[in-house]
């Protein structure tokens, strides 16, 4: 028989009765789980490109030292430091998001606006990796056989 596996939390915030989940997804979980655990390495050539790829898609030209990165949301001109609590992950998601809304990206991070879009991302990231337990040495998936 195939062993059941469920997340505890699941049953207590949002479901009356225990999430049974597929072998697929719980691959999925622990796969996302590892790429969380990835720290931005400015010493390692695909993170700085990443990096480049997303100032690219705002402003139409690679740097990754710029005040421009300020403007995005960043704490400083560059932005490596910010991502210590999303990881690769937020770096992943910011380009994403980046290259999905191309040009409402470009209005958010306006001067006249003010959003701090790079900030806002990360922390949601960060958040949402907390929330469904992905973070460092946090796993609640637990497995029972029936």
């Amino acid at each position: 028989m195939q062993p059941e596996f469920e997340l505890p939390i699941f049953q207590t915030s949002c479901c009356i009765s225990p999430v049974i989940f597929t072998e697929d997804e719980i691959d999925c979980y622990f796969a996302l789980k590892r790429r969380y655990e990835v720290r931005f390495d400015d010493a390692n050539l695909k993170h700085v490109e990443l990096l480049d790829r997303l100032h690219y898609r705002v402003y139409g030209r690679s740097s990754t030292k710029s005040v421009k990165w300020k403007d995005m949301g960043f704490q400083s001109n560059t932005p490596a430091t910010d991502f210590r609590s999303g990881g690769m992950v937020a770096v992943e998601c910011l380009v994403y998001f980046t290259e999905k809304y191309g040009k409402g990206t470009l209005e958010m991070v306006e001067e006249a606006n003010s959003f701090l879009l790079a900030v806002s991302s990360i922390n949601c990231t960060f958040f949402l990796m907390q929330y469904f337990y992905l973070g460092k040495g946090d796993s609640r998936i637990v497995c029972g056989q029936d």
